[in-house]
């Protein structure tokens, strides 16, 4: 019997890329808290993003964005939910 023929092997339902990426090309994503004050969050995101179809979110808190945090989000399009998270995430519950 091959590995994978397995009777106990796992397979996650959304393993199958085929499901994964349908699922993607009709849905947006939703970032809660999630800082982009570092080049590689904003590379990570950006692929989060390309491939999700939108519309695209962000929560967070009431502190002042930086300058390159305010420019990755208008270039995403991203809609910015500025609250408490505590408030946000007790909203979403």
């Amino acid at each position: 019997m091959d590995a994978s023929e397995s009777p106990f092997r796992f397979r996650h339902p959304d393993a199958d890329p085929g499901r994964r990426e349908g699922s993607r090309a009709t849905r947006g994503f939703v970032f809660i808290g999630c800082p982009f004050h570092d080049q590689m969050l904003r590379t990570y995101a950006r692929q989060i993003g390309k491939y999700s179809a939108g519309p695209n979110y962000i929560f967070v808190g009431p502190d002042k964005l930086t300058r390159n945090e305010t420019k990755f989000l208008k270039e995403m399009n991203m809609i910015v939910v500025k609250a408490p998270l505590a408030q946000l995430v007790a909203k979403l519950g």
